[in-house]
């Protein structure tokens, strides 16, 4: 990598070397993932905006807070790299990804979802997120 390319978004579960149009792990179109490293900075930026805005949209309304100084902490000792996503919730979306057992309630992450999410697990809760995420990302695919 140099200056002028961003670290790829990569989760370390990536779907396209099995076929699929949009990776179920980082939510980037297989065109994407094999053209990264060969992209210039504005046209990545372009792409983590987008995945910024999905994950923002399908939170709408579903986490209703999220203490950014507890997440960012856990993000740190576990040594997760979230510097290019600028959403809270990507953040959160890594370190269940990279580090689940490390999300086993709420309050390690100053969490507070809405009432009619209040009662789920944290797992359950992500797993729910993850389908809305893939959902999105292949409706955005198939009409571009």
């Amino acid at each position: 990598m140099n200056e002028t390319n961003l670290k790829s978004p990569c989760v370390g579960v990536c779907s396209t070397v099995y076929g699929d149009d949009v990776c179920k792990g980082c939510k980037r179109y297989y065109d994407e993932v094999i053209s990264w490293n060969a992209w210039d900075m504005p046209k990545q930026q372009t792409v983590y905006e987008r995945l910024n805005g999905f994950m923002d949209e399908v939170m709408q309304g579903r986490l209703l807070a999220l203490d950014a100084q507890k997440l960012e902490a856990l993000l740190v000792r576990h040594g997760i790299d979230a510097e290019h996503f600028t959403s809270l919730y990507w953040k959160l979306y890594l370190l269940w990804v990279k580090k689940p057992s490390c999300l086993d309630c709420w309050d390690v992450v100053g969490a507070k979802l809405s009432d009619a999410y209040n009662e789920m697990t944290p797992n359950r809760f992500m797993n729910g997120i993850d389908d809305a995420l893939n959902a999105l990302a292949k409706k955005d695919f198939t009409n571009r």
